[in-house]
């Protein structure tokens, strides 16, 4: 409802507040003097005007000033500080319920509008997750080869996770063999490389336990997993300080061929 308030500063809405008060008390005074009868709908309208403008802090500012200043001005005789008479004091009390209600209603609208924006804002993202996922079953489905299946996880399930690159490993034995993407984006391992599954990375963790491993800060990656930096180019040349969770998931492994077991039992 008070969407342009957010780009003006927090001293220019509090001051318009504080001036359209001053405006509201003086029209409503003059109308006053000519008809002898408070003219609240005015103040109303300031309140109003004031949220629309300042958002609901500057309208609860022009309301609760309007009407402070009203119970001095329109209540008993002029030029006498009084509680006035019954009527007046209903009469105030009312328009008060009735500014109330206008900040509640705008107090609800604004929840309601930001409500929509954040379930718009999910439904884009999930959108996008699911024609990228989409996008990535159909280049599996389409691989050939160990290398087109890297090819196809190394391009698109980084961005899908946030991160800035990825590897693809199979568990060889005791060791987790690097596939070759034959991409040069986004790799944070070399192609070909044979890491332990005793080794602490997360990668190589992953693939021992068969659980996915997140890290979420710098400090933590250093403490639990000094071999992953030192297996990671771009985190070994990172200084310290914040960055994105590191993810590892388990691989798939290597199925051991029948020509190779019968050899083996041979």
């Amino acid at each position: 409802m008070w969407a342009g308030a957010i780009t003006r500063s927090s001293s220019f809405r509090y001051g318009f507040a504080f001036a359209l008060s001053l405006l509201g008390l003086i029209g409503a005074s003059v109308l006053l003097s000519l008809d002898e009868t408070p003219f609240y709908a005015l103040l109303i309208g300031c309140v109003a005007v004031s949220i629309w403008y300042g958002g609901l802090g500057p309208g609860l500012v022009t309301m609760t000033s309007c009407w402070a200043a009203g119970y001095i001005v329109f209540l008993g005789e002029p030029g006498e500080i009084d509680i006035g008479t019954r009527d007046e004091r209903l009469r105030w009390g009312l328009s008060l319920l009735v500014a109330l209600g206008v900040v509640w209603v705008a107090a609800l609208l604004h929840s309601g509008r930001t409500r929509a924006t954040t379930a718009v804002t999910a439904a884009q993202e999930t959108i996008r997750d699911v024609a990228a996922l989409q996008d990535l079953a159909a280049a599996s489905s389409a691989a050939l080869t160990q290398t087109d299946v890297a090819n196809a996880l190394i391009e698109r399930i980084p961005t899908l996770l946030g991160a800035r690159g990825g590897a693809v490993g199979l568990v060889d034995g005791n060791e987790l063999v690097i596939v070759d993407p034959r991409t040069g984006i986004g790799l944070s391992h070399q192609p070909g490389a044979r890491i332990p599954l005793s080794a602490r990375a997360p990668i190589a963790q992953a693939a021992a336990t068969g659980e996915p491993i997140v890290v979420h800060d710098r400090a933590t990656f250093e403490r639990l997993y000094p071999d992953g930096i030192a297996l990671t180019d771009y985190a070994r040349a990172r200084a310290p300080g914040r960055r994105r969770p590191q993810r590892a998931v388990p691989p798939p492994r290597r199925r051991e061929s029948s020509l190779a077991r019968r050899r083996r039992g041979s």
